[in-house]
């Protein structure tokens, strides 16, 4: 017989939810924002389809994302290996849906993504039921665009829960939010790491005349790569219920 899960109270305490409204044109784009905002070590991104794991594994890939996808067509030790991969933390984000994600052995999953709101109100819980590490909190974020709120109100009643709403991070946030990162990064390895080869390297560049500031802004920015914010869209723009900004005759 069918197994039925006591819905109050399944989710509440170990994970923080919430989700965010978005048109549908921008949902790639709000997924590539959190995870760089977020810059989980282990993500799981649940689509309801193979056709959209396959999309959205391929857009990440392109914006350079370390992640890979199972699904149902992908041959065993294809999916094992995958598995595998992110389970050692070469990879960290695995998307896939609720059939392929059924049973597999994942832990510390610090964040899932739900990209799709999910067909039925159960397999939310099994997917957000994924992430938290050891005595952490996990974190889950729902991508929410208008065709999905009666799906996701009925997961909200099926939860008994109502789920918070965030807002999408601005590129401006979000390059803040690597640069500090990189910054905390940085200086740790400066107290322990032997610099001595570096300090080398450093001395010989400078002696062709560059100086140290723009030998570190170089090489900041192959490390780094940000994104130029000069398109600034803020998170605002993406919601589907955002008032319209006015931009005189653009909009005619």
């Amino acid at each position: 017989g069918e197994v039925k899960i006591e819905a109050s109270g399944i989710t509440t305490d170990t994970v923080r939810q919430s989700y965010c409204a978005v048109k549908k044109e921008w949902k790639p784009e709000a997924l590539f924002r959190i995870l760089d905002d977020k810059s989980p070590e282990r993500c799981m991104v649940f689509c309801n389809t193979k056709k959209m794991v396959d999309e959205i594994t391929d857009a990440l890939q392109e914006r350079g994302f370390w992640g890979d996808k199972i699904h149902g067509d992908l041959k065993q030790e294809l999916r094992m290996g995958v598995l595998e991969k992110f389970n050692k933390g070469i990879l960290h984000i695995l998307v896939c849906t609720d059939v392929a994600a059924r049973g597999l052995d994942i832990q510390n999953v610090d964040l899932v993504v739900n990209y799709d709101v999910p067909d039925k109100e159960e397999y939310y819980v099994h997917r957000i039921g994924r992430s938290g590490r050891a005595g952490k909190p996990g974190e889950s974020i729902t991508i929410v665009t208008r065709p999905d709120r009666i799906r996701f109100r009925n997961v909200e009643i099926y939860i008994q829960k109502k789920i918070e709403r965030m807002e999408i991070p601005s590129r401006a946030e979000v390059r803040e939010k690597q640069i500090t990162r990189f910054t905390e990064s940085l200086l740790s390895s400066m107290e322990t790491e032997l610099l001595y080869d570096y300090e080398k390297m450093v001395e010989k560049l400078q002696a062709k005349g560059y100086s140290a500031k723009q030998i570190a802004a170089a090489l900041l920015r192959q490390t780094l790569a940000l994104e130029a914010a000069d398109e600034e869209r803020d998170g605002n723009d993406f919601r589907f219920d955002a008032p319209r900004r006015e931009r005189g005759k653009e909009r005619e």
